[in-house]
């Protein structure tokens, strides 16, 4: 043991996020192709699962964050 903590992983969040991207509000143009929209998205998503490592990403977390980044 080298006294470094280990740091925990969220791939598994990330590769779900990452699934659930394409799928929010597909016909808005905000979220169309790899725009400011899904980058926004992303980033959001993935800093709500290091923020807070107890609830992690759910499903539908999707839907929440791209509601507000709308309005």
């Amino acid at each position: 043991i080298d006294g470094r903590a280990e740091q925990p992983t969220h791939q598994a969040e990330v590769e779900q996020i990452e699934k659930d991207l394409r799928r929010t509000f597909p016909g808005h143009p905000l979220f169309a192709d790899e725009g400011v929209g899904l980058s926004a998205l992303r980033l959001l998503l993935v800093t709500y699962v290091l923020r807070d490592r107890c609830i992690g990403y759910c499903q539908s977390m999707n839907y929440i964050g791209g509601a507000l980044l709308v309005l």
